[in-house]
């Protein structure tokens, strides 16, 4: 089979069958193998949820590929990591138990920060609470949705619990 890889890609690749003295095809096999486990094992447990696939992303260029979509893939993977161990200080935090120094350094660093609401959006959801006798909000991340961004994504929930602007 003849292959033209991306250099990145392919010296990643090289990278691990240095260290784990295995032959290039094999790491990439028992690479792909891993992962279409892991989509399979999600699949199996929260059933088919039509996700987006980011290694499938588009530019005006076409697909993204090599170094341009392994720091974009590997950016959204950190983020995710730091979100997975805030959450863990969190839950650390909340059993009373002391949280050592490097982890509660980490998480002063990365903790959620809290939204100010505007005034007029707490009178509107006082008033939807009246209406419908129960909470309307939405949680998202502060440093990747704008407040905009959020009030957009609170309509949306809004309409498909019938309760939108008609």
């Amino acid at each position: 089979m003849m292959c033209s890889w991306d250099a990145h890609f392919y010296k990643k690749i090289k990278q691990y069958s240095s260290t784990f003295r295995l032959p290039v095809p094999l790491v990439m096999q028992n690479m792909l193998i891993k992962r279409l486990a892991e989509d399979y094992a999600k699949e199996q447990i929260w059933g088919f949820t039509g996700k987006v696939m980011p290694e499938f992303m588009f530019n005006e260029r076409g697909p993204i590929t090599g170094g341009e979509l392994f720091k974009t893939l590997s950016e959204m993977a950190v983020k995710d990591e730091i979100r997975e161990r805030v959450r863990g200080i969190e839950e650390h935090i909340r059993t009373g138990f002391p949280v050592p120094k490097d982890e509660m350094d980490f998480y002063e660093a990365h903790k959620p920060n809290p939204v100010k609401v505007d005034p007029q959006e707490e009178e509107r959801n006082r008033q939807l609470f009246e209406k419908y006798g129960e909470p309307v909000s939405i949680a998202f991340w502060a440093d990747e949705t704008s407040m905009e961004e959020a009030l957009e994504m609170l309509e949306q929930e809004e309409k498909k619990k019938g309760r939108g602007k008609k």
